[in-house]
């Protein structure tokens, strides 16, 4: 088969959407050798200024049509193929969209990635602009895609509570596919207490619920014996301006140190080093940070809710995403309990063995074979 796969998003700094698409086009080309992978780092109205930092993978089977394309040339050839003046470079058999685009790819199957409904759900977690860009794209998909891609039954189950009529659709196919860490697993977990700080690892934005860990942490910070500093790994999102405050003060105070968007290697630095990482998100279609935590064997508190418990299983510890007096108590509880803290990390470890992105590309595939025959 002739698979199209879009990694417009591993361009620019990689948020979610590009850690996806990087690690099932790396997973697809290894494991469906025999199939032709075609990169797309351009795609649709998705058109970067440079692709230089995406995703590049040379393998006999993949090609990269686009890749260090000029952007007006890339705008130009899209805008030809939309028009139906000029096919698709590789003359894929399916095409899979990770950047909330759904454009017209000619004679291939579109499958679409449904991240996450929030846009609908939680529309004052984000900016008019970004929530009326998401929604078209997945309004579009609606219409012209004939395979979706949940990344937990979670996100399913917001859709068709959101659209009840499409489980009906002659001709539209869905699977679930779980996501996987972008870090190997390490081979041991943590046999005492780690002495490094709270991690949360996210971009400053509401969903990502940093006012109520901020508020936490600092009732931790009051009543803890071992005072652990927080660090903070994420790029600065949008309505993040008070919180932004809130970080600086606390910076000054010795309490918070705000690392910004950090590399691959940092990051996992950070999950080895952390004492535990502590991810408070208001709502997540999946939680990457959640499977990289656990696969470095970080014991991990988190919300329960959405599909977070799908994601933690019982090998994370969960407080209500309401209230900063039961963070906090969570925290200290982790802090105080070494049997739990080290029980917490054991069972990280052999929770994060369940998700790997090699499953996640052969479940794929299969997905791609009854796309195409649908």
């Amino acid at each position: 088969m002739r698979i199209g796969l879009d990694v417009a998003q591993t361009c620019v700094e990689r948020l979610g959407c590009g850690w996806v698409a990087d690690g099932i086009a790396t997973a697809m080309a290894e494991v469906c050798s025999q199939d032709e992978v075609i990169l797309y780092h351009q795609f649709g109205d998705w058109i970067n200024w440079s692709t230089s930092k995406g995703t590049i993978i040379e393998r006999p089977n993949v090609s990269s049509p686009f890749f260090e394309s000029p952007w007006i040339a890339s705008k130009i050839a899209w805008k030809r193929i939309q028009e139906r003046k000029s096919e698709l470079p590789g003359n894929p058999e399916v095409v899979h969209s990770h950047c909330f685009q759904a454009p017209f790819v000619g004679s291939a199957r579109l499958v679409y990635t449904v991240y996450d409904l929030s846009i609908w759900t939680h529309p004052e977690f984000t900016t008019e602009v970004n929530r009326l860009n998401c929604q078209r794209g997945m309004l579009d998909a609606i219409h012209f895609a004939r395979g979706l891609v949940f990344i937990s039954e979670s996100s399913r189950r917001d859709f068709f509570q959101l659209f009840p009529g499409l489980g009906q659709r002659k001709g539209l196919v869905t699977t679930v596919v779980l996501l996987a860490s972008r870090f190997r697993c390490i081979e041991k977990a943590r046999s005492s207490f780690n002495h490094g700080a709270w991690l949360s690892v996210g971009s400053l934005e509401p969903r990502k619920n940093f006012d109520i860990l901020l508020d936490a942490f600092e009732i931790y910070w009051e009543r803890s014996k071992s005072r652990r500093k927080l660090w903070l790994a994420g790029g600065k999102g949008w309505k993040s301006e008070g919180t932004w405050k809130r970080i600086r003060d606390l910076e000054a105070r010795g309490l918070v140190q705000h690392r910004g968007y950090v590399s691959d290697t940092e990051l996992q630095d950070l999950y080895r080093d952390a004492f535990a990482l502590v991810f408070p998100s208001h709502y997540e279609g999946f939680g990457l940070p959640v499977v990289e935590a656990v696969s470095q064997a970080c014991p991990v508190i988190t919300s329960n809710n959405a599909s977070l418990p799908e994601v933690g299983g019982d090998a994370v510890l969960y407080w209500d995403g309401k209230s900063a007096q039961t963070l906090a108590a969570t925290m200290l509880e982790l802090e105080q309990d070494e049997k739990l803290y080290i029980r917490t990390s054991i069972k990280s470890l052999e929770r994060a063995q369940t998700f790997s992105w090699e499953k996640t590309a052969l479940e794929l595939r299969k997905f791609y074979d009854r796309v195409a025959a649908a």
